[in-house]
């Protein structure tokens, strides 16, 4: 028997679901014109105004989806946060190669800063991130901090890194993540390797011994979060 064609909604639910879609789209496009302007003129010296002007809305229909600024700075927040800070936690509280470890979260945040469809770079200042109201982030920024210090530290420690200074490290594995933020989040990525190289690149500098990355990566492939993470 033909499968039979499921016919269209009508009536109120054809409403709900075209309304519910429009108002999804929209929401998105407010966040990402949201982030741009943020990026460009600070969070403090964007409105909610030219927010709305942006999206090609008027600032009243901006409110029916986001009550406050804080609130979309919020969303953004939890989307750039969340996911990395778990990851590296989770990783450093692990036992095995740091080398391995380091290099598995780099790759996880390269990715999901390059796969980002907003515009990070301006979400991630002392001026933000020392306001009321965002406290649950600072702390995010502070476990992803401590984490790969701590997994540096454990390799510092058992030779697989040479003798560096931790918390210098740190900075600059940290740094060379902004600098992918600034470079690639909320545009279109060239070529599906570069969350590799980048995590390569950074690796590749602490390592006792930079003849291991070929292997730390291949051993690295086996155990990747799901599809879709990062």
């Amino acid at each position: 028997m033909p499968e039979r064609t499921p016919s269209k909604p009508t009536g109120k639910h054809a409403d709900r679901t075209g309304r519910g879609a429009r108002d999804g789209n929209m929401r998105e496009r407010i966040l990402s014109e949201a982030s741009n302007l943020i990026a460009h003129r600070g969070y403090f010296g964007t409105s909610t105004r030219q927010i709305a002007e942006a999206a090609g809305i008027r600032q009243p229909s901006l409110f029916h989806h986001f009550a406050t600024k804080e609130d979309i700075m919020k969303v953004l927040l939890t989307y750039s946060l969340d996911a990395p800070s778990e990851y590296v936690a989770a990783l450093a509280a692990q036992q095995g190669s740091a080398a391995e470890r380091l290099y598995r979260y780099l790759r996880f945040d390269a990715r999901h800063i390059c796969r980002s469809r907003y515009n990070l770079s301006g979400l991630h200042g002392d001026d933000v991130m020392e306001s009321p109201g965002f406290e649950r982030f600072r702390a995010e920024r502070e476990t992803i901090r401590s984490s790969v210090q701590s997994i540096i530290e454990e390799g510092v420690e058992s030779g697989e890194f040479v003798a560096i200074d931790p918390e210098l490290a740190r900075h600059m594995v940290i740094n060379l993540l902004l600098t992918t933020i600034v470079l690639y989040s909320g545009r279109t990525v060239p070529g599906a390797d570069l969350p590799d190289t980048i995590a390569s690149f950074g690796l590749r500098a602490l390592l006792t011994d930079p003849a291991r990355l070929d292997l730390i990566r291949m051993e690295s492939v086996s155990v990747d979060p799901p599809s879709g993470q990062g």
